[in-house]
């Protein structure tokens, strides 16, 4: 978010710079929400330092990424309707799907990133899902109607995100719609683990 509002050259970011930012707002953290540092166990240290590297190699990721691309992120933790009981009016309105017998279903929840590309007078939007654990994705599933819940998001931001993307709504997701979805994104927030002989080289 700060490299997006100040409108940071990403491809002339230097690794160090990314992963000490990385690691300073990991402290600011620790020390706002946990306590600070100081009388932690041995643990709790290895612990930050390793949510440090993760954080690190995230944050080098999607710099990296962003720089080669044209979408640009717009919104961060964007609430699609109020799934944490906050007001309607901060977040996405869902969509809300009609079951056969006449009951209603409001999908909600939160996007961690929402990215748009702007060409010829259309934002194109993509939605980014930072992942701890595995993640593969199958057309299959969605053929079948499971594992939706980032596509419905997207359509819901289509719809009536208008606001959250410099747009005004609502869109009916036709194709002359001033918005449209572009694609869903699922990143690997955490480090592989390499498995090697005793005295190997760092690298």
């Amino acid at each position: 978010r700060e490299y997006t509002e100040q409108k940071t050259d990403l491809a002339s970011l230097p690794k160090a710079q990314v992963l000490a930012d990385a690691g300073r707002r990991v402290m600011e953290y620790a020390d706002t929400v946990l306590g600070g540092t100081e009388n932690k166990s041995a643990r709790f240290a290895w612990l930050l330092s390793r949510l440090v590297a993760t954080c690190g190699g995230l944050l080098w990721q999607v710099v990296r990424e962003l720089a080669q691309s044209r979408f640009v992120p717009v919104a961060f933790e964007l609430p699609i309707g109020s799934p944490n009981g906050e007001p309607e009016e901060a977040g996405v309105e869902p969509l809300v799907l009609t079951l056969p017998d006449g009951a209603r279903i409001r999908v909600q929840g939160q996007v961690d990133r929402v990215d748009v590309y702007q060409k010829d007078g259309i934002s194109y939007v993509r939605v980014v899902d930072y992942k701890t654990g595995h993640k593969e994705f199958r057309l299959d599933e969605v053929v079948e109607g499971i594992n939706l819940q980032m596509l419905i998001y997207i359509l819901s931001i289509c719809q009536n995100g208008g606001p959250h993307i410099g747009e005004k709504p609502p869109h009916d997701l036709q194709e002359n719609s001033p918005i449209q979805p572009a694609g869903v994104l699922y990143l690997p927030a955490r480090l592989p683990v390499v498995r090697v002989e005793r005295g190997a080289q760092g690298e």
